[in-house]
């Protein structure tokens, strides 16, 4: 930096948010040393975080439970090309959230990190956590999960990579550059953007450990799972979520990760740097259409090797178009055999590969999942690890269902119940509405026969559905009714009928929340069936819009 010194330069400090840029006279910058942990000011730039500190420790305890972390250096990430917003969906307009609150003007339509931020504040949700300080994750982070040739060249000049260029650019059809046909790479922005992500993440999954909040969402882009070890793909440069897992192994001792990824595309990226690691359970519920939908991978047979046999597990739909998975697919996955599994495995700490392109409205998933289904997957976790869980925002291109979907999320993190879900399963059977399309049931059965051997579970569920033909099959339900807080099921909720245990979305404690030791024990008449809990869902008049 050169010039007189009574002349102003607006200066940002390396590891540090855009917001804490400051404009100030080479005279009065203070040299910043390893030891030091001011900005460019001094003590003067403590300021804002001293402030909000002391909010934290004054507010109620229910207000410092969800920690939230966001960035706008991260978007900076942008396409070169003139119209980068209508190439590109997932990008972020060159507008930071904060001047937009100060301005008073709506977020642009095609900055998803905004929409998702404004309805935060719209809803009064931002005033109810805990601001998580993000930073850049250091090179030892991000190399742990990547190759040395892989971090050079996409980490720029903080990582050593000044004089590399990813070996794959080349020009997109839109005119800026990038990898492949999606992935936009815009030289020191986008660096600096995949740094700053990687590290909010890590920056979130210390504070959570650590017991500052107890748990948190972030706010990130660009996002990261299909980041592969040595590639960049599918808008992903690093794997943000790679990232924080081992640092959480490395640095804080953390022993068993799971790692569940809602997100429409399958996380390619996240499955292949655990693939072979028994200590990283990673879960994936994704479009497979037979292998045909991107990233064309998550077949159920993709299952791990070496010591990480049966630690990666795929529950792919197919045939979407015709028979689109919602709520009620997405539940009865949850119920019968992701919980099953998670609480088998018994993880220290949960993280959420949070896309919302499953999400009904957005036209790249094709899937029906609603804000209620969102916020039902996020309580059933909280369930897991103590309630430490970390949902990082990955896909979602259609603004107004990923920010429904962000918001209602970040609603259960704070400790609110999720709202009921609506009868319309899209069957045209009012009695069925709990009941998944037998196009995912046959996806169900795929795993179960796939993870009998890696999982007692699985097992017991597959003895169960081998003798759905008897006339009559007892298996005792669990006495803890509570579908969010029961551990002692192995094998989910198995019910026949509509009316098991919930009469009118009631037990007898009077709320589907909260604890109950008072159902007895019931047999299960007939055949076995994947059901959802039917006290999850509003009792409405059932509603016509069937899937035809």
């Amino acid at each position: 930096m050169k010039g007189r010194t009574s002349e102003w330069y607006q200066v940002h400090f390396e590891g540090w948010g855009s917001e804490y840029d400051e404009w100030i006279r080479l005279a009065d910058l203070h040299p910043r040393t390893e030891k030091s942990v001011f900005g460019p000011l001094g003590p003067e730039s403590e300021l804002k975080w001293r402030r909000i500190q002391l909010y934290n420790k004054e507010a109620p305890e229910d207000l410092r439970r969800t920690g939230l972390v966001y960035d706008p250096c991260t978007l900076r990430h942008a396409c070169t090309c003139i119209d980068h917003e209508a190439n590109h969906p997932e990008t972020a307009c060159a507008f930071s959230f904060l001047s937009s609150l100060a301005s008073a003007e709506p977020p642009s339509q095609s900055s998803r990190v905004a929409s998702v931020l404004q309805i935060m504040e719209d809803s009064e949700l931002l005033d109810r956590v805990v601001g998580v300080r993000g930073c850049e994750a250091v090179k030892a982070e991000v190399s742990a999960v990547h190759s040395s040739s892989h971090v050079e060249s996409f980490g720029g000049k903080k990582y050593g990579g000044a004089e590399k260029q990813p070996k794959d650019l080349r020009r997109m059809q839109c005119g800026g550059s990038g990898l492949a046909t999606d992935t936009v790479f815009n030289g020191e922005d986008t660096s600096l953007a995949s740094r700053v992500a990687a590290g909010c993440v890590v920056s979130l999954m210390f504070a959570v450990v650590k017991n500052v909040v107890t748990n948190g969402f972030a706010v990130v882009r660009p996002p990261g799972h299909h980041a592969e070890r040595n590639k960049a793909m599918g808008f992903c440069v690093f794997n943000n979520v790679s990232v924080a897992v081992r640092a959480a192994q490395r640095r804080l001792a953390v022993k068993r990760v799971l790692i569940v990824d809602w997100d429409v595309h399958h996380g390619n990226g996240t499955q292949s740097i655990f693939y072979d690691d028994s200590s990283v359970l990673f879960i994936s519920i994704h479009r497979h259409d037979n292998g045909t939908f991107y990233p064309f991978s998550g077949a159920v047979g993709e299952f791990g090797e070496k010591a990480g046999k049966g630690y990666s597990v795929n529950i792919p739909w197919s045939d979407v178009e015709s028979a689109p998975p919602g709520n009620t697919e997405y539940l009865a996955a949850f119920h019968h055999i992701v919980l099953p599994i998670a609480r088998e495995f018994g993880p220290e700490l949960v993280f959420v590969s949070a896309g919302f392109d499953a999400a009904e409205g957005d036209a790249i998933g094709g899937c029906r999942v609603t804000p209620e289904g969102f916020a039902h997957m996020t309580a059933l976790l909280l369930s897991l690890a103590g309630g430490r869980v970390i949902l990082c925002l990955e896909g979602g291109y259609h603004n107004s269902s990923l920010s429904a979907g962000a918001a209602a999320c970040l609603r259960v993190l704070l400790g609110q119940s999720p709202p009921p879900l609506s009868r319309d399963s899209g069957h045209g059977k009012a009695h069925d509405y709990n009941k998944p399309h037998e196009k995912s049931v046959s996806a169900f059965h795929k795993v179960i026969r796939t993870h009998i051997r890696y999982w007692k579970c699985m097992k017991n569920l597959n003895d169960l559905v081998a003798n759905r033909n008897k006339a009559c099959l007892k298996q005792p339900q669990p006495n803890n009714s509570d579908p969010y807080t029961n551990n002692s099921s192995e094998i989910g909720f198995i019910s026949n009928r509509i009316d098991d245990d919930c009469e009118d979305g009631k037990n007898n404690s009077n709320s589907k929340y909260n604890s109950s030791n008072n159902n007895k024990n019931k047999d299960i008449d007939s055949k076995f069936e994947f059901r959802v809990p039917p006290c999850l869902y509003e009792q409405a008049t059932f509603t016509t819009n069937f899937r035809q």
